[in-house]
């Protein structure tokens, strides 16, 4: 754990370093004299703790602060204000741009001992519910797999079985033509032997008659086709079971690198089939020459299989006699891909918009669901990935979520 120590006093910073070592708290110190020091060390650095003093030439401690908190990928960081001002207008100030709290000067032993342990603690309990999350998002990937988990079973039940009785097809089409390979083999040396033999002609026209019974000709026509369904099987098959193993990698082992989004759509598809192939139709549009997006495969295609299944499962719950419809639309503006999934649902009402993406907020019954999916997908799609995820709804006109990913972006995941 790193705290970052700003303040333009030398005596100061010497100070605060030595009651850090004399009360052996498990930091590691980096020391800044201004605001600029600071926010070089901070991007060079992954600090925890901040310890920023308010007056200071040049940058403020106020600015800094601000500046600081401007970047998302510092929303973690506990930012405690060094200072000697009781003004509390200041003070007020400095809590509501991002401060989590202050000492003051001058420095009481205690009291900033007091104040970093606490920092300390709460870094830790931040540390633990990151961890705490990241569980909960595969406890709600798992239940995601376990949903779909006998649709996926029936998807490749399906193309098996239709392999597995071609085969039995191809057995008997290979025993007849062996059988009739066998007599003209036999009649092939019965006719070198008796060049002159009168019954040559009945017999070739035995074995024509032969062959038009086995339907000889068919069969050798019909063999194409059986070998072209049968590696479409198969294909299915794997195009099935690697987009599955694709949505299952654990993120801690994915890396962020360029990716083809409308990849990721047709795995996810694939995965939602079975749900969605009763219930609706999908409407796909996809731009031509799309750029690849830098982001985490995994977390979007999660984010798109919630999305969807939310949809499936809306249209589903109005018992239409007639299937509805999803309709997707994938594009760029150069700079972000958008990505439109928009369903002839039911629609969503107003009163719940607010809470939509809010955890363990949902609008199934009670057992239904957990209420995580469109948070966790918030929670990828705008802290992971600098994105934006955009909800446009009306009752009884449908639901369409936009989601918005720079094409090229720094993570800090």
């Amino acid at each position: 754990m790193k705290i970052l120590i700003v303040d333009d006093t030398k005596l100061n910073l010497a100070f605060a370093e030595s009651i850090i070592k004399k009360y052996n708290l498990d930091v590691e110190m980096v020391f800044a004299e201004n605001g600029m020091v600071a926010l070089e060390a901070l991007r060079k650095h992954t600090i925890n703790i901040i310890i920023l003093d308010i007056v200071m030439p040049g940058m403020t401690g106020i600015e800094v602060l601000k500046k600081i908190r401007s970047d998302q990928a510092n929303d973690n960081i506990r930012i405690l204000m060094f200072t000697s001002i009781n003004d509390k207008k200041i003070l007020r100030e400095c809590l509501e741009s991002g401060a989590t709290d202050y000492i003051n000067k001058p420095i009481d032993e205690v009291e900033f001992v007091s104040r970093i342990k606490v920092a300390i603690r709460e870094c830790k309990y931040q540390t633990k519910i990151k961890d705490t999350q990241y569980f909960i998002v595969q406890k709600e990937k798992l239940i995601a797999i376990g949903e779909l988990a006998a649709g996926i079973a029936h998807e490749i039940n399906n193309p098996v079985g239709y392999v597995q009785s071609n085969l039995q097809t191809l057995k008997k089409y290979a025993e007849n033509l062996k059988s009739i390979s066998e007599e003209y083999g036999n009649f092939s040396k019965e006719l070198l032997r008796n060049v002159e033999d009168k019954d040559i002609l009945t017999r070739i026209q035995s074995i024509d008659d032969q062959k038009k019974h086995m339907k000889y000709d068919f069969i050798v026509n019909d063999l194409g086709e059986l070998f072209k369904e049968s590696f479409s099987g198969l294909d299915r098959v794997t195009e099935i079971v690697q987009s599955l193993k694709n949505f299952a990698r654990q993120d801690k082992i994915d890396l962020i690198k360029a990716e083809d989004i409308t990849q990721i759509m047709d795995e996810t598809l694939i995965i939602a089939k079975n749900e969605s192939k009763y219930y609706v139709n999908i409407i796909k549009e996809y731009q031509e020459g799309l750029p690849d997006v830098e982001c985490i495969r995994n977390q979007i295609g999660q984010v798109f299989l919630n999305i969807i299944v939310n949809a499936i499962q809306a249209i589903k719950g109005q018992g239409k006699a007639e299937k509805g419809n999803i309709y997707i639309k994938i594009y760029s503006d150069n700079i972000n891909i958008m990505c439109s999934i928009r369903d002839d649902g039911p629609g969503i009402p107003d009163s719940m918009k607010s809470s939509i993406f809010d955890p363990f907020f949902t609008t199934k019954d009670v057992g239904e669901g957990t209420g995580l999916g469109l948070s966790i997908s918030h929670d990828i799609i705008v802290n992971k990935h600098k994105g934006e995820i955009i909800l446009n709804t009306q009752i009884g006109q449908g639901t369409e979520f936009v989601i918005k990913l720079p094409i090229k972006q720094k993570f800090d995941v």
